[in-house]
């Protein structure tokens, strides 16, 4: 029974992403942003010591002490949760002294999530996203 159990976590581990998941044209879109101007950027960086994985990790090039992480999120509604995870980004093993949040354009802010990534010096910037094509079909044929 434990081998069945197993694999059906390694199978849910190793599956697809969910259909119509645009985070990566997110992330993508939100390494052009302008917070990320005059800093050499390496996306997925991994620490060896934490295994954390910010989606944006980046240092001034004059500067290298002068560090900036980020994370794009396609959520409908940004939490606490979320700034928190970027929060514990800025702390080590990255010792970053700005944080950015990328989210989509339609993304729920609350204004207390706002002030308190203002507080934590995290900027949260809405972009636009680019839908996938299958998903701009369907959507279309819909009406939407």
């Amino acid at each position: 029974m434990k081998d069945n159990n197993r694999k059906a976590m390694w199978a849910k581990r190793n599956s697809k992403p969910a259909q119509w998941n645009n985070w990566k044209s997110l992330q993508e879109r939100g390494r052009n942003t302008n917070h990320f101007n005059g800093y050499k950027i390496i996306e997925q960086k991994q620490s060896s010591s934490t295994g954390k994985r910010p989606d944006y990790f980046g240092y001034l090039r004059t500067n290298p002490r002068q560090r900036i992480v980020g994370d794009a999120k396609n959520v409908k509604e940004l939490t606490k949760q979320n700034v928190d995870q970027v929060k514990h980004y800025k702390s080590h093993p990255f010792y970053a002294q700005k944080g950015v949040i990328i989210v989509k354009k339609t993304t729920k802010v609350p204004i207390q999530i706002r002030e308190y990534a203002k507080n934590s010096n995290i900027t949260i910037t809405k972009i636009h996203a680019k839908r996938t094509p299958k998903e701009k079909g369907i959507l279309d044929w819909l009406g939407l």
